[in-house]
Order: C-alpha cells, then structure tokens, then sequence
C-alpha cells in the first residue's frame, strides 16, 4: 500500500480513495491505516493538490480512524501541520 500511496500518478488521491476498500487493507489496523495515509500525506505534491482532494482524504479518514484508534487519528493530525509559502 505505501508504495502506491507515494507514487507520482495523476487522480493518486482517488486511487488511494479505491485502496481503502481493499480486502487486504484494514482501516482498524494501525500498520495498515500508516502505510497507507501518512505515505499519503507524505507525498507532498498530492497531498497539497490544489483542488484540495489530498486534503478531503486525509481528513475524511482521520475522521473514520478516531472512532477506532484515536491516537492513530491523533498522529494523522500533524500531515496538516506541514506547508510551504
């Protein structure tokens, strides 16, 4: 999963969007939900995307990971902490 989630491709935001839902991939898992999201964040270009839909994913699954693993959440939280002017 992190290897897709850092890749360079256009629409990755909708791709990960489609991982989420892989049968491999378990959100209450905190390995999994980390591989996936914070290489994610981590990728910068996509994460930032100006259309915001980096922004709409990483926030919509913090939301989801919090109901199961707040520190999880919590440590998601600070991929909003980076930018650049």
């Amino acid at each position: 999963f992190a290897i897709q989630a850092g890749a360079d491709h256009a629409g990755l935001a909708d791709r990960v969007r489609a991982l989420k839902t892989h049968p491999d991939f378990v959100l209450s898992n905190p390995n999994s939900a980390r591989a996936l999201l914070s290489t994610f964040a981590a990728n910068l270009a996509h994460f930032h995307a100006a259309d915001g839909s980096g922004y709409a994913l990483v926030a919509d699954s913090i939301i989801e990971i919090d109901k199961l693993n707040p520190q999880v959440a919590a440590r998601l939280v600070t991929s909003f902490s980076q930018w650049r002017s």
